[in-house]
């Protein structure tokens, strides 16, 4: 239950602060979104079973502010330098839900998971 109310937590920032800055999820409609943020969701499994599971209870909150806080601060900051402007014009939230925050997201998650194992690894040898 704690799993699920974590991902919520995840997704439902990153949907409110898309809406406030008016950039939608679904505008590319040829973009595999599911096959995609299925994927993302499978990277992130363990991680947040490792942040229910872990003995510091602070862990869970880190997991799940870890997993927000870069791509927020990454839609404000494409919000805050708006349209491109040159030769070819594109608007600010070009490629924001379909390449980068999935890649923000991916590259956060590993890192976490990388933390998990090797702290979880230190762990296992103080106990012998």
């Amino acid at each position: 239950m704690k799993l699920t109310l974590g991902f919520l937590m995840i997704i439902a920032a990153h949907y409110i602060l898309g809406v406030i800055y008016s950039s939608s999820i679904f505008t590319e409609s040829g973009f595999p979104y599911v096959p995609v943020y299925t994927a993302l969701i499978c990277i992130s499994i363990p991680n947040g079973v490792f942040a229910v599971r872990s003995e510091n209870k602070n862990t869970f909150i880190k997991w799940v502010a870890f997993s927000t806080i870069p791509g927020l601060l990454f839609m404000t900051y494409a919000r805050i330098q708006g349209n491109s402007s040159g030769l070819m014009p594109i608007t600010w939230d070009w490629g924001l839900w379909e390449l980068f925050l999935p890649l923000i997201f991916a590259v956060v998650q590993l890192m976490i998971l990388i933390y998990f194992i090797a702290t979880r690894k230190s762990k296992l040898k103080k106990r012998f």
